[in-house]
């Protein structure tokens, strides 16, 4: 993994990570919440050079080294794509949103379908109107129930989480509680736990104000019609997801015009990603067709 940094028209500047293959195929993956450039170190570490593929991780404004951006709306991450993909002198790419980075890859699906040639949502959030009352009541869909009552609500969940990275043992314990079996064993695996804490840690950087303002911003209305979107869409969610579950994704498939959902029995919110992305990846590199 290298980090770099981009500079945008306004001053800020945008951070991102390279994973895998320089050379390789290029795919821009929308991380989750809470979530930083890091996420695909959750990915076995050979994975990517192995298929060939150069994945592109940005921070999104204040999270990790992205500068933060007062007042941004959730359209405006495509501009600062465009920036980064021009800097980066990438034409067309695959672009993956995971869980929380649904909606932005999304956005970005409606915005320059001519420069995608693939697009691909892992365990994508989508509105919360779309749950019924038990889930509700799960931990992650109540935090982000309280991102869309009140920034400051979540502003403190945020920072309890950040103080929480100070007992790593007890905030894994505490993350592990209520999720499936099989999403607590990929994330009680050593390597992947570690990733998991990097990748916290990477996030909560600047602080909570990042990922607070992020969640508010995915848990309100987008500012764009999934009808929108023509470019054709994989899904993958699987049908023991507490974090994101099903029903979040068989909406938004539902929505789009031209959309495939992939039901991976027994698989939570974590284990698709970490279990399931070669599949994934040769999907949205084309490899299958190669076959």
């Amino acid at each position: 993994m290298q980090s770099a940094k981009v500079a945008l028209s306004d001053g800020r500047t945008l951070a991102y990570a390279e994973y895998g293959d320089p050379t390789g195929y290029p795919l821009i993956w929308c991380h989750g919440n809470p979530g930083s450039r890091r996420e695909a170190d959750l990915l076995e570490p050979t994975l990517l050079q192995r298929l060939g593929v150069r994945a592109i991780v940005p921070d999104r404004p204040g999270i990790g080294l992205s500068t933060w951006r007062a007042h941004r709306k959730l359209t405006d991450w495509t501009t600062d794509l465009a920036v980064l993909t021009a800097a980066l002198k990438i034409e067309r790419f695959a672009l993956l949103g995971l869980s929380g980075g649904a909606p932005y890859a999304l956005a970005t699906a409606r915005a320059m379908p001519h420069r995608i040639i693939r697009a691909g949502i892992v365990s994508g959030i989508g509105p919360l109107d779309v749950l019924d009352a038990a889930a509700r009541r799960e931990r992650a869909a109540g935090y982000f129930m309280m991102a869309r009552r009140a920034y400051w609500g979540v502003y403190a969940i945020g920072w309890l989480m950040q103080r929480g990275l100070r007992q790593p043992d007890k905030l894994m314990a505490q993350v592990l509680e209520g999720l499936p079996p099989v999403d607590q064993a990929v994330l009680s695996d050593p390597r992947t736990r570690q990733s998991f804490l990097n990748l916290l840690h990477e996030a909560f950087r600047q602080g909570p104000r990042g990922l607070a303002w992020d969640a508010t911003l995915i848990a309100r209305p987008w500012g764009f019609s999934l009808r929108e979107i023509k470019l054709p869409v994989n899904f993958w969610h699987g049908d023991a997801d507490r974090n994101a579950p099903l029903a979040m994704g068989g909406y938004l498939a539902e929505q789009l015009a031209n959309s495939y959902l992939h039901i991976l029995p027994g698989e939570g919110h974590f284990s698709v990603a970490v279990r399931h992305m070669p599949a994934i990846l040769q999907t949205l590199i084309g490899a299958e067709e190669a076959l």
